[in-house]
């Protein structure tokens, strides 16, 4: 991969020359001159590419099912699925879940572990702190419920 960014970095600097080079431009360039080097790498920069895509779908909206009822439809700003870390062949790894699946314990760990900016976990995640707060009220503090137990008994009590 350091070969990689080094030819890049040659490409932006040769073309970039006489002002100013697109993205595309240096990237064909480096197809064109080290077709070997992207070779040796396609399958990290593969990986790379979905990796990003896997975390950017989990902050979309959990899609509804069959026309039921959306559960989360008090709570802004829900996630469809959430890295869970765990520990693997003692290796720490982020494994997503589906957000109906978490458990109300592993949905604190994840706001507490999430800090991507200097703001407060409910100005970051207001909907899913609140779906968290609603959501052990009605559990009495079963931490290890998951949302769509919690949600089921929501239900149960007269909330939506």
């Amino acid at each position: 991969m350091s070969k990689l960014k080094g030819l890049l970095q040659e490409q932006v600097i040769k073309l970039g020359a006489a002002g100013s080079v697109s993205s595309g431009t240096v990237i064909e360039a480096v197809r064109k001159s080290n077709p070997d080097a992207i070779a040796a790498v396609s399958l990290e920069l593969e990986d790379g590419t979905m990796h990003r895509l896997v975390s950017q779908l989990a902050t979309r909206r959990p899609k509804d099912h069959d026309g039921e009822p959306d559960m989360f439809a008090d709570y802004t700003g829900v996630h469809q699925f959430i890295g869970i870390e765990i520990e693997r062949d003692g290796q720490r790894l982020i494994e997503w879940k589906p957000i109906g699946k978490v458990t109300l314990r592993e949905l604190a760990t994840w706001l507490d572990s999430d800090r991507k900016t200097s703001t407060t976990r409910r100005q970051r995640n207001a909907g899913m702190a609140k779906m968290l707060r609603d959501l052990s009220k009605v559990a009495k503090g079963a931490k290890d419920a998951t949302v769509e137990a919690a949600m089921a008994l929501r239900r149960a009590q007269g909330g939506k």
